[in-house]
């Protein structure tokens, strides 16, 4: 669970504050007034949550997108309504 701290804990113990988030697998969030404004990760934590697609994927991905761009333009789709028709008791749920 990410740890809250407000602006102006912040002020005072930034050092401390730091350290805490260096050392820590969470993101710190800052509030003011009880409302969260910002959020500090470490670099560590930003680099292990980038995802990298080889040039193989990238290619596959565009060619999924180009097709769905396709199939929409031809009216090739189903409206939020037809879907849950066709297909919620498919899923065993009902229409929420």
């Amino acid at each position: 669970m990410a740890k809250t701290i407000t602006l102006e804990e912040l002020t005072p113990d930034t050092r401390k504050v730091l350290e805490e988030l260096f050392s820590a697998d969470e993101p710190i969030i800052l509030s003011r007034n009880g409302q969260p404004v910002g959020g500090v990760i470490a670099y560590r934590m930003q680099e292990a949550n980038e995802v990298a697609l080889t040039p193989e994927d990238e290619a596959e991905l565009r060619a999924a997108v180009a097709q769905g761009e396709a199939d929409y333009a031809a009216g090739k789709f189903l409206t939020l309504e037809e879907f849950k028709t066709k297909h919620m008791a498919k899923l065993g749920g009902t229409e929420e």
